[in-house]
């Protein structure tokens, strides 16, 4: 057995299909170019499939007519037909590769097909690959776990094997798609793929979604394997199961370097340090002490209010928090959607009574100085160039009806309560009305402000605070939330949300009565600085 790791790069390929903002060709070229000042023997540049399934690489002929070309290096280029195969052959491909499913479930969703049915479809390719004399690469999908079959068996992926050999790939990428792979199930896996194919044609894609990508790596080095997909920085993931998840990457592999690196029987292919050394920050956690922030390999923010025994209301920590979180992400442009919910029983109870208390008995310039930190924070949530996408199950009163406003869409849980309640204490909602208006109109508003009542989930949707009802568990996990970011990410701010500064009278507003808001409207119109609440005005 070799005694040396390959590390094939796969993330011009696979990194970038599902990136959800198009990447100009120029960057494209500059990774490539970066990746073999690297080292690698081996690249996968680009994929010649239909624009229309992967429109990241519809720019595919363009990289590789300008990507550099250098003694040692090969260029791998997915294909997954005839015509995929003669644009690659054009293209100038060292190899082309052919990808199946180990489950049936997902080869109809990712090929539209059955497992049988895409066999044959490859056996042209394979043919032509065979009679140009180019090196045939396979991909199978879905080796311990398909998002809509469940646990695959080992001895079907070993049959898929066995065909893609029998067609003629000379090397064969086994990919856990979901990231749910143990090293027992790996050992199982190859147990049975053994039978069928030597080590020295087989590799690993594993994805680091539950950290056990170097667990997984170890235990097909203990069998054998010596070559190993990783992609640049994390990119990547399937863009067709349900639940993306994200590539094994060089990134997940630093802390570990040094164990691997001093194997006597490995020896690494290419200089990795220039990947080893970047922060994989997509995925990290801000160390937050009333939120819970974390990344998704989709790029969608799940964004948590936790503060679960003060019922999740804000406090001053969580507002500083929140605006802190706000600016933070103002500046990304890799994420795509953000997703707001509340862990515990409820959303939010609006501000916190100590915090209030406070307040009441602070100095002039005190009560002003937190008022204006209240403020800006809701005028950041606001302003996020991020769809964001409310979750809220339980209650959302006071300042949580003030988060769901500045929403661009809030999903609710059946049984959810709403209502601005410190109208009972003769206190007017003046920081978050501005978003209440915009988003109910003013008659609803007026009657949520006077009222002082709290209504139900079904009365939030009718007003115009609500957009859809979902079953309890769903909402509190956020499930739905994230469901509905995906379904804005290519929107983004396009939404159909008026914001704050925009006319109030929405679709739900059926009063036509604006004398209520005329006094009120001036008032927030002051202190944002400027007019426009109200058409009244």
């Amino acid at each position: 057995m070799a005694d040396r790791v390959e590390i094939f790069e796969v993330g011009p390929r696979d990194g970038l299909q599902n990136e959800p903002r198009p990447i100009p060709s120029e960057a494209k070229i500059r990774l490539v170019e970066m990746l073999a000042d690297c080292g690698f023997a081996r690249i996968e540049a680009t994929s010649f499939v239909s624009p229309a399934w992967v429109p990241q690489l519809s720019d595919a002929a363009e990289v590789m007519a300008r990507i550099p070309r250098r003694n040692g290096l090969r260029y791998t280029v997915l294909t997954p037909n005839l015509k995929g195969y003669a644009a690659a052959r054009a293209a100038g491909a060292d190899e082309v590769a052919v990808f199946a499913a180990a489950s049936e479930g997902f080869s109809r969703a990712n090929l539209n097909c059955s497992i049988a049915e895409s066999l044959d479809r490859f056996r042209p390719v394979a043919a032509a690959a065979r009679a140009d004399g180019l090196a045939l690469r396979g991909y199978v999908s879905t080796v311990t776990d398909c998002p809509y079959d469940g646990a695959v068996s080992p001895a079907a992926v070993a049959a898929v094997v066995a065909a893609l050999r029998d067609i003629g790939c000379h090397e064969i990428s086994l990919g856990d798609t979901l990231g749910r792979a143990t090293p027992e199930r790996v050992t199982a896996l190859l147990d049975a793929v053994l039978q069928e194919l030597p080590a020295s044609r087989l590799a690993g894609h594993f994805h680091d979604t539950d950290g056990r990508a170097l667990d997984n790596i170890e235990a097909s080095l203990a069998l054998g394997l010596r070559v190993f997909d990783a992609s640049v920085g994390g990119l990547g993931g399937c863009p067709m199961p349900p639940v993306r998840r994200a590539m094994s990457r060089p990134n997940a592999w630093r802390a570990d370097f040094p164990r691997w690196v001093t194997r006597p029987e490995c020896r690494w292919s290419g200089s990795m340090l220039p990947l080893l050394c970047q922060k994989p920050e997509r995925f990290c956690m801000t160390g937050y002490t009333t939120l819970d922030q974390r990344i998704d390999d989709r790029g969608i923010v799940q964004l948590r209010l936790n503060r679960p025994e003060k019922r999740n209301a804000l406090s001053a920590v969580m507002i500083a928090e929140l605006a802190d979180f706000a600016a933070r992400m103002a500046a990304r442009r890799d994420l795509r959607a953000i997703v707001l919910s509340g862990t515990g029983d409820l959303f939010c109870a609006g501000g916190d009574l100590d915090w209030m208390r406070a307040q009441m008995v602070a100095d002039r310039d005190t009560r002003i100085a937190e008022a204006r930190k209240l403020a800006l924070m809701f005028k950041a949530l606001n302003e996020l160039p991020q769809p964001l996408i409310g979750a809220v199950h339980g209650a959302a009163f006071g300042g949580g009806v003030g988060l769901a406003a500045v929403c661009d869409v809030v999903i609710a849980a059946e049984g959810a309560k709403f209502g601005l309640t410190e109208t009972r204490l003769g206190l007017i909602p003046a920081t978050i009305g501005p978003y209440v208006l915009a988003r109910m109109g003013e008659g609803n508003a007026r009657r949520v402000f006077m009222s002082s009542r709290i209504f139900g989930a079904e009365e939030a949707r009718d007003l115009g605070l609500v957009a859809r009802i979902v079953a309890p568990r769903s909402a509190g996990r956020g499930r739905d939330g994230r469901g509905a970011a995906l379904s804005l990410c290519r929107a983004r701010r396009g939404c159909g949300r008026e914001g704050a500064g925009a006319a109030v009278v929405g679709p739900g507003d059926r009063s036509g009565d604006h004398g209520f808001c005329h006094r009120p409207c001036r008032y927030l119109g002051k202190r944002r600085g400027h007019r426009g609440h109200c058409r009244v005005l």
